[in-house]
């Protein structure tokens, strides 16, 4: 619930139940009317919480009497802005799930004695109180308050506080949760401010040997927010970033969305349009990989895939090829070539690879205005891509020629451009 000024004579009151707004005209309202109308909102929304039942009726009023006679917790405070603590539509909301869980009730909520502190202090001791025979990590004591309600972490919390193993308990996940003796501790240990699922790839992650800020980031990277059919794999990857500790937060957070995009994503979402459903890389490894090797790799893979996989460039072509010819020139152990690019894919993984718009020009070539080209060098297995070029098919004037990120051609590059120039009887006009 908020208050929220209108305007210099008017205040509206937000009600978090049903969203609907009282609004008071006149000056300026007090401190006092202003508790006053809060405290009448607060009042409101206990009174709508309650249970229809009536033995839960009676013990969810039993429930509401004691926090007050006890705590902040029902009374409504001012801060910032005029606007109420939300925290205290959260108790509510937890009273009636405490309620409907009153079976497990260890204490009479008249016997609970609030301890100094903040107000999620008071909350803490109040659900132990309640519940507790075994301690509960504070993370899960938050499942009480969320609005989207999970009852599976409810369950578990109950589970916990009965003194049962988090190792017995089973997650309704759509793979199965399995902790080893020595992640079930640390998942005791896990922050307050995590979710439970995170809680477990933080414990796996302390369990391995990481430190408390790999445990951190990791709980909160994507593909590792919950348990997947490949955690093994998953695991290695979390050993390899523990040896290779440390890393920039950025660095690891890269890295992990690089091996999920290479090993799990489709290749149509990674590469572009037309490369197909499969992953680009299904067998990718962590074996015998090395922080700088790994590097190397997400820097270059690109360029690498094209020579693994070369189906990757042979496609249906997209336009008419121009009566142009290819250029193919060795010098010792390296050969150039030459080829036009005849599909809008093509397009795309010449401008994704040289970073730069070459993209654009996709209607330009359908319509045969203009041609694409792309050069490369060949060492060995090792092949490159040095410059794309731009030749108009009518004149036969080569208007373009940029390397990667749109730099000039070097003095090898522009000579085997000449060569190809007069092979074909080209004009250069951008040299």
């Amino acid at each position: 619930m908020c208050l929220r000024p209108l305007h210099a004579n008017c205040v509206a009151i937000k009600s978090p139940v049903d969203g609907s707004r009282l609004h008071i005209r006149g000056t300026i309202m007090s401190s006092h009317l202003r508790k006053r109308c809060a405290k009448r909102t607060l009042d409101e929304l206990i009174c709508e919480s309650a249970p229809t039942n009536r033995k839960a009726r009676t013990s969810y009023w039993r429930l509401i009497t004691a926090i007050r006679a006890s705590s902040q917790l029902l009374h409504p405070e001012l801060y910032r802005g005029d606007a109420l603590l939300t925290f205290h539509a959260d108790v509510v909301r937890a009273c009636g799930q405490m309620v409907r869980k009153r079976g497990f009730w260890k204490r009479r909520p008249e016997t609970w004695i609030a301890p100094n502190g903040s107000l999620f202090v008071q909350f803490r001791s109040l659900v132990g109180h309640l519940f507790e025979e075994f301690p509960v990590p504070t993370f899960l004591v938050r499942a009480w308050c969320w609005k989207h309600k999970k009852p599976w972490e409810i369950a578990l919390y109950l589970h916990l506080a009965a003194g049962r193993s988090v190792r017995q308990f089973e997650w309704p996940l759509p793979y199965p949760v399995q902790m080893t003796k020595r992640e079930a501790r640390w998942f005791m240990q896990a922050p307050h401010d995590c979710f439970s699922i995170g809680a477990w790839r933080w414990a796996q992650v302390r369990a391995l040997g990481g430190d408390r800020r790999l445990a951190d980031i990791l709980m909160m990277a994507t593909p590792l927010l919950i348990p997947t059919e490949h955690e093994e794999f998953w695991k290695s990857v979390i050993c390899f970033l523990i040896a290779n500790s440390p890393i920039s937060t950025e660095e690891i957070n890269e890295i992990v969305t690089f091996i999920n995009q290479q090993r799990f994503q489709s290749a149509e979402k990674v590469w572009g349009r037309g490369a197909g459903p499969e992953p680009l890389q299904p067998e990718f490894s962590m074996k015998g990989r090395s922080l700088m090797s790994l590097r190397r790799h997400m820097m270059n893979w690109r360029t690498e895939l094209l020579v693994k996989l070369p189906a990757l460039t042979q496609s249906d072509p997209g336009w008419a090829r121009s009566s142009i010819g290819a250029f193919r020139h060795s010098t010792g152990d390296t050969l150039w070539t030459i080829d036009e690019l005849l599909s809008d894919r093509e397009l795309r993984i010449e401008g994704g690879i040289m970073k730069h718009c070459v993209a654009t020009y996709i209607q330009e070539c359908a319509q045969r205005r203009t041609s694409i080209w792309s050069m490369k060098m060949q060492q060995g297995d090792r092949r490159k891509r040095t410059l794309t070029i731009e030749v108009l098919p009518n004149s036969k004037i080569v208007c373009q020629a940029k390397g990667k990120q749109n730099d000039l051609p070097d003095g090898q590059e522009t000579e085997m451009l000449q060569l190809w120039a007069a092979q074909e009887g080209l004009t250069i006009r951008c040299l």
